[in-house]
């Protein structure tokens, strides 16, 4: 038997807020400081190697939000690829 509730500490890194509940509220409410709605696009782009590129863009400003995979593992897993056919033999 639970003889009390006690609150969890935040998991979301610095928005405890979020998961408050103002008094006599039916649930938790986002803080209207913490939380902005933005614009953002998605765009899927096909790789040479049959995979996919995803790009999330801020749609107000153009500016690229974040890359999968990022640019340092496409030139890492290009890099290690040129190595692994040199050392096979592979090179024409």
């Amino acid at each position: 038997m639970v003889d009390a509730v006690r609150p969890i500490p935040s998991a979301l890194g610095g928005l405890p807020g979020l998961l408050s509940r103002p008094s006599g509220s039916g649930g938790p409410r986002p803080e209207p400081d913490r939380v902005r709605p933005t614009s953002t696009r998605v765009a899927f782009s096909p790789r040479e190697n049959g995979g996919i590129l995803v790009r999330v863009v801020d749609g107000a400003t153009g500016e690229l939000i974040r890359q999968i995979p990022p640019e340092e593992q496409l030139k890492l897993a290009a890099a290690v690829t040129a190595l692994a056919r040199r050392f096979l033999g592979l090179d024409g």
